[in-house]
C-alpha cells in the first residue's frame, strides 16, 4: 500500500522517497562540504539519557491520498530507531527498524520487506544523512553539521542562515543554537523542494522536544507538480533510563523490494 512505503523510508520519508534520486553511494554534496567552512555546527548537546520511547499520530498525504497512523518509537542514541505503525488503532500494518548503516521495513499488510541504505537521505539535503541526524529531525533539534557557508543573521535568541551547497539552495530559521524552528532546501535543477517546520516544543526531561512536524515536498515530473505531505504529532515523548526492546528481523518468507 502506497502510505507503507512512505513510512518505510525510516521515517524522513518526504526528504527521499519523494525523489526519482538515485545514488550510487557517492555523494558530491559531500564531497564539497569537505572543503568548506560549516555555517551550522550541530554539536548536539548530550541526551537526558541514551534512550526514548514515543508515541505519535502520523497524517501522510500522497495524490490526495490521506490516511492517519499511530505510530511507536524507540530510539538508541546514534545507534537505531525502531517503529511500528497501526491503523485505526487496531492492527499492526508495518514494523521496521533504521540502522546506522540500513533501514529495513516489513509492510506485514502486504507481506512486502523494504531493504535501504542509509546514503539515499541526503537525496533532498545539501548533506549526506545519518541516523544521528535522522534521530534529531524527530525530536525537532538542528539535523545539519556540514553545510557550506552561507549567510548567518542573530536576532535575540533566533538565528536565520542561508545558502547553497551544489544544486541545492536551503535556508533555515534556529531558537536559541538547537530547535530548529524551519527549514528548506531547493534544487535548481528540477524545481523540486522540500519545507520543514516544527512548533509545539515542550520540555521532556529538560530537553526541548519538538511535538508537531510537517515536512512538504514537491516534485516537479512531466510539467506537473506532486505535492506530499507527512505530519508527525506526538502524543508521548520520554528519555528512559533502560535500553527499550528494538530487537527485529525480517521474515525469511518475505518478499524483498530494494529502495534506492
Amino acid at each position: 500500500m502506497w502510505f507503507l512505503r512512505y513510512l518505510g523510508i525510516g521515517l524522513i520519508v518526504l526528504l527521499t522517497s519523494c525523489s526519482k534520486h538515485k545514488t550510487d553511494g557517492t555523494n558530491t554534496s559531500s564531497k564539497k562540504a569537505d572543503d568548506k567552512p560549516a555555517a551550522i555546527l550541530s554539536d548536539f548537546d548530550s541526551w537526558p539519557q541514551k534512550y526514548w520511547t514515543a508515541k505519535a499520530k502520523v497524517f501522510v498525504t500522497f495524490k490526495g491520498n490521506s490516511i492517519p497512523v499511530n505510530l511507536s518509537l524507540r530510539a538508541i542514541q546514534g545507534k537505531k530507531i525502531w517503529f511500528s505503525a497501526n491503523a485505526m488503532g487496531l492492527m499492526e500494518i508495518a514494523r521496521g527498524v533504521v540502522n546506522e548503516d540500513s533501514i529495513l521495513v516489513w509492510d506485514k499488510f502486504n507481506n512486502q520487506c523494504y531493504v535501504s541504505g542509509m546514503e539515499g537521505l541526503g537525496a533532498y539535503l545539501p548533506i549526506p544523512i545519518g541516523i544521528q541526524h535522522l534521530q534529531h529531525f524527530l525530536m525537532g533539534r538542528v539535523f545539519w553539521d556540514s553545510l557550506a557557508a552561507g549567510k548567518q543573521r542573530v536576532a535575540g535568541d533566533t538565528s536565520f542562515v542561508e545558502g547553497s551547497q551544489g544544486d541545492a539552495s536551503f535556508t533555515a530559521r534556529i531558537l536559541q543554537k538547537y530547535n530548529l524552528l524551519n527549514a528548506s532546501a531547493h534544487l535548481a535543477s528540477n524545481g523540486s523542494s522540500v519545507v520543514l517546520r516544527n512548533d509545539q516544543f515542550k520540555l521532556s526531561s529538560s530537553f526541548q522536544i519538538a511535538f508537531h512536524k510537517e515536512v512538504v515536498s514537491r516534485q516537479n515530473e512531466n510539467g506537473k507538480t506532486n505535492e506530499s505531505k507527512i505530519r508527525f504529532e506526538f502524543s508521548k515523548f520520554e528519555f528512559v533510563a533502560n535500553p527499550p526492546d528494538c530487537s527485529f528481523e525480517l521474515p525469511g518468507d518475505c518478499p524483498r523490494q530494494l529502495i534506492k
